[in-house]
């Protein structure tokens, strides 16, 4: 006799179980952490907190043997009239208002499993310094694309290290300060790796740095590093930008791009926030809606400051 009411899977599922089995914690989406914050490559000109305007003046001046001497024309000529005219100029950088905001409903916050699995708002919270990163990566190429007026390669090459060097040779041929940092797309890192791959036979290939560059995922995942190249320290990063169907790429010694920031201190009204780093989030809540705003707030403005001391390098997208 056939078994009948059989207590079936397919039978409860619809009134006693859930659709899918939720995780134990939230897994985070890929993402890019690069950021050269806090490297010798991006200058840190000062906080607009307190200086009476929202911009810094970052002053650039020839001292230090930018001027060599000049021969007199004699032994006794009077030079008074062929002074030396002091190079000078400076570049304003703006700290200018940025932003991220989340609003999180009661019942989201209520249903999360378990009990603290990472959606609430101080999780959401701490997110914000990642965002912060992300931003000034954004930014920093930004002003590379429209700061650094020297560029190689184009739209109808593959980056390679016949590339690489050349912008080695631009800032070279400029006197930039080194070390030198070099910022690829992912698409340009791996047409690099692969150009490497094929290089048989010569100082490059030889050397150990490289042979650790064509290593997938090598370096550093904290910062985007991935190893260096003839002494440049390469880092891969999405925010490159692209135009006319070109990654710009690009390749700085020290000095060349500087930042200023500013944090809101003691908001006036503000009864629930916190300073994280270089961000202030606040918490405001909508009792109407039953909803928790968490919004964060920073300021910043990033700005090449020397154009000689980068090159833009241009690859296929």
């Amino acid at each position: 006799m056939a078994l009948t009411n059989i207590i079936s899977y397919g039978g409860i599922s619809a009134d006693l179980r859930m659709t899918a089995m939720v995780s134990s914690e939230l897994h985070l989406k890929l993402r890019d952490v690069m950021s050269l914050r806090n490297t010798p490559w991006i200058s840190y000109a000062g906080s607009v907190n307190n200086s009476g305007s929202s911009a810094v003046r970052y002053r650039i001046v020839g001292l230090d043997g930018y001027d060599a001497f000049a021969a007199a024309a004699t032994e006794t000529a009077d030079e008074e009239g062929n002074g030396t005219a002091l190079t000078k100029s400076h570049v304003d950088i703006t700290a200018a208002r940025q932003f991220l905001l989340y609003s999180l409903s009661d019942l989201a916050q209520m249903t999360d499993y378990p009990a603290g699995g990472g959606l609430d708002p101080f999780r959401i919270a701490m997110s914000m310094l990642g965002s912060y990163e992300a931003r000034f990566s954004e930014l920093t190429a930004d002003a590379a694309s429209a700061g650094f007026t020297t560029f190689k390669g184009s739209a109808a090459d593959d980056f390679s290290v016949d590339l690489f060097m050349e912008g080695l040779f631009e800032l070279e041929k400029t006197n930039a300060t080194g070390p030198f940092a070099c910022v690829l797309h992912p698409s340009s890192l791996v047409s690099l790796q692969d150009s490497l791959r094929n290089e048989v036979s010569n100082v490059i290939v030889l050397q150990p740095s490289a042979q650790d560059l064509v290593k997938i995922n090598g370096g550093r995942f904290d910062s985007g590093e991935i190893g260096t190249l003839l002494g440049c320290t390469v880092y891969r990063s999405s925010y490159v930008n692209s135009a006319g169907g070109a990654r710009e790429n690009y390749m700085m010694g020290t000095d060349g791009i500087a930042y200023v920031d500013g944090v809101p201190q003691g908001p006036a009204g503000a009864s629930d926030y916190m300073v994280m780093d270089k961000i202030l989030v606040e918490f405001s809540r909508y009792a109407t809606q039953n909803v928790t705003a968490i919004m964060g707030s920073c300021y910043l403005g990033v700005s090449v400051v020397d154009a000689d001391r980068g090159v833009l390098l241009k690859a296929k997208a």
